[in-house]
């Protein structure tokens, strides 16, 4: 289970409205295939984090990419 699916189960968005400000920055280390990558970065879009940049690690560590990007929810 990469760090994304750990966030995405437990409940973790909850925490993400505490602990991130508004416009808060966010790196995400994902762990996934291409098609699967593709489908996380949606998966963050939904959950109201911004994907800025993706780097891919590939000569270092197989199959995964950092995701460096912004927390944007709404004000309560």
């Amino acid at each position: 289970m990469n760090q994304f699916q750990l966030f995405h189960r437990t409940g973790s968005r909850a925490h993400a409205r505490h602990f991130l400000k508004l416009n808060g920055n966010v790196a995400i280390f994902l762990h996934a295939t291409k098609v699967s990558l593709e489908a996380e970065m949606e998966l963050l879009k939904k959950h109201q984090l911004k994907p800025l940049q993706l780097v891919q690690l590939q000569p270092y560590v197989r199959g995964s990419a950092l995701v460096v990007g912004v927390y944007n929810r709404k004000a309560v």
